[in-house]
């Protein structure tokens, strides 16, 4: 008798814990969405043609984006400029030529490495 009452008990207080966990899951979500709905709102306004097209003027006062897309373009330009013929080069040499060169190894071994690694790790540490 006192098995299934501690057995009740467990259930019973696992179902109560079970319920706290989804109460403050929703609490978590209806802020979320609060903030979520609060910052669009206040973005959405500020939102124009001008805000991508306009230089920025200087610290406080209202300029645009358009130096920071133009420099994301370039260094994105750059990057691919370097890293498709390189990466490309490098699988066809793999597959076709170094299957047992000395190279093959270590190289097979940082693709696989860089393939596996989140972008944005690689994004930080480089």
């Amino acid at each position: 008798m006192e098995r299934t009452l501690y057995i009740k008990f467990t259930r019973r207080y696992s179902q109560f814990m079970y319920g706290l966990c989804i109460g403050f899951t929703a609490l978590i979500l209806v802020i979320l969405v609060l903030v979520t709905g609060y910052l669009l709102s206040i973005g959405a306004a500020s939102l124009s043609w001008d805000f991508f097209t306009k230089s920025q003027i200087g610290d406080g006062y209202p300029g645009g984006m358009k130096h920071a897309l133009v420099g994301t373009m370039i260094l994105i330009a750059l990057a691919s400029a370097v890293g498709v013929p390189l990466g490309m080069l490098t699988g066809i040499y793999l597959s076709e030529y170094g299957a047992n060169s000395f190279i093959a190894s270590p190289a097979r071994f940082i693709c696989d490495v860089l393939s596996g690694v989140p972008s944005i790790v690689v994004g930080m540490l480089g």
